[in-house]
């Protein structure tokens, strides 16, 4: 990259706050507070960060956090499958054993 490239206006930081601020409320991307980065950026970037696969690796890392304080594995070895059956509407049809 040259250094005459365009630097960011905002820190990956505030964007990643802003982000979090409206999975915690609900909000939807115009709603938020202008001490924020213009909704349009933080929209953006999420979507880069969502295409290169970078919120699954922190969901991933997230679920072995407690995990591997509790000194187990991070992955875990067995899944117990819930097995009731699951329930639809009328005109999709039974569901589920």
């Amino acid at each position: 990259m040259s250094e005459d490239a365009p630097q960011r206006r905002y820190e990956l930081r505030e964007m990643f706050n802003m982000l979090r601020r409206m999975a915690r409320a609900g909000a939807s991307w115009r709603m938020l507070p202008t001490r924020f980065p213009p909704w349009e950026m933080v929209y953006q970037q999420t979507q880069h960060g969502l295409n290169a696969g970078c919120f699954e690796a922190m969901v991933n890392d997230l679920r072995s956090v407690p995990r591997v304080a509790q000194e187990r594995q991070s992955q875990p070895s067995a899944v117990i499958p819930d097995r009731r059956p699951l329930q639809s509407t009328c005109e999709s049809g039974p569901r589920g054993l």
